[in-house]
């Protein structure tokens, strides 16, 4: 017998649900709240349980473009991040069950399609997922195994970059964990930032965001400052250390010290107070959409090591996909990029 359950945020069973599996900020009630603020969606957890076998799925519900919208109809996506479903099984055979009862939950409830990007660092079942759906590769992210000595780490660090922090600090550079009082000042610095490298506007999130994000995630979030030898805060970070993982979430630098790369002082010294915490995964994430940038080699000069970053896609209900689809071929009078998905979102 399978049981459906769709939890809000404020539900006690999602926390009850999470504290069974390992799991990431992603996961938690207060982190999909948050993203769902600034992705126009409904937060969601869908909880499915069959037998000695359960899933579960944290999600934002959306409406459909007005343009191409069908009546009644939605869609789902997974908040900024890593995501991934957690799965309880005991065999392929019990999950793939578990995937089907979700698509037929979703066809019913009028949820046209669902994508989900999958964390790069714990598990989820490749086969079961490759025969429910689609699985993307969608390129690699960058991270430390922090079980390892600090200077079997250090000796993996780009020379170049070992060269410039050390030149950062004699030149009376530094960087700490700052209270969130200092918040303002990343605020002014990731502006910048994003709006230096051109970013969307997805990216651009607003003030409340951030007050919303420490309020959710509390003492799982850290602010991370660089200071010039003049005491002026020059870059800054977000990051989260929870259960053994430490995430690089998002950061910025002033404009007039670009040149001088102060984040790689900061992520090094993250990286040894992450190795200090006792931490097993310091993780930074790839490049923008998986692709292999000037950000992903950025990240990449801290470690070799890498991981599969996938995302899943899930058709609930093709015929209203399909629809939605040729809808945005009339409008747009150019063929669907299949490689993004939905398709009708491009």
């Amino acid at each position: 017998m399978t049981c459906v359950r769709w939890l809000r945020p404020n539900d006690p069973a999602w926390l009850k649900y999470l504290a069974d599996v390992p799991h990431d900020i992603y996961h938690l009630p207060g982190y999909v709240e948050t993203a769902a603020q600034s992705d126009d969606g409904e937060p969601w957890g869908l909880l499915i349980n069959q037998q000695d076998a359960s899933m579960f799925i944290p999600l934002l519900v959306r409406k459909l473009p007005a343009a191409l919208s069908i009546d009644g109809w939605r869609d789902a996506t997974t908040p900024y991040g890593y995501p991934t479903p957690l799965i309880q099984s005991p065999d392929d055979t019990t999950t793939q069950q578990l995937l089907i009862a979700l698509k037929n939950t979703l066809r019913e409830c009028h949820i046209v399609s669902l994508f989900c990007r999958l964390h790069p660092l714990l598990p989820w079942p490749q086969v079961s997922l490759r025969k429910v759906g689609r699985l993307v590769q969608q390129g690699q992210t960058v991270y430390i195994d922090l079980q390892r000595s600090l200077s079997e780490i250090t000796a993996k660090i780009r020379k170049g970059y070992r060269y410039d922090v050390r030149k950062l600090k004699q030149n009376g550079f530094w960087a700490q964990a700052c209270s969130w009082d200092d918040i303002s000042y990343f605020r002014s610095m990731y502006y910048q930032t994003m709006t230096r490298i051109g970013a969307k506007n997805y990216y651009f999130f607003d003030d409340t965001y951030f007050d919303n994000l420490k309020n959710a995630l509390g003492s799982a979030l850290f602010l991370w400052l660089v200071f010039s030898p003049e005491h002026e805060p020059i870059a800054a970070g977000l990051f989260s250390h929870y259960q053994n993982i430490v995430q690089y979430h998002l950061s910025g630098t002033d404009e007039r010290y670009v040149s001088q790369a102060p984040n790689k002082l900061m992520l090094l010294e993250v990286m040894h107070w992450a190795h200090a915490q006792g931490a097993a995964y310091m993780h930074f994430g790839g490049g923008l959409s998986g692709r292999e940038d000037s950000l992903f080699h950025f990240k990449a000069g801290f470690s070799k090591q890498r991981a599969d970053f996938f995302t899943y896609r899930l058709i609930a209900a093709p015929q209203a996909y399909d629809t939605l689809c040729t809808r945005w071929q009339e409008q747009h009078q150019v063929p669907l990029d299949e490689m993004f998905f939905p398709a009708y979102r491009k």
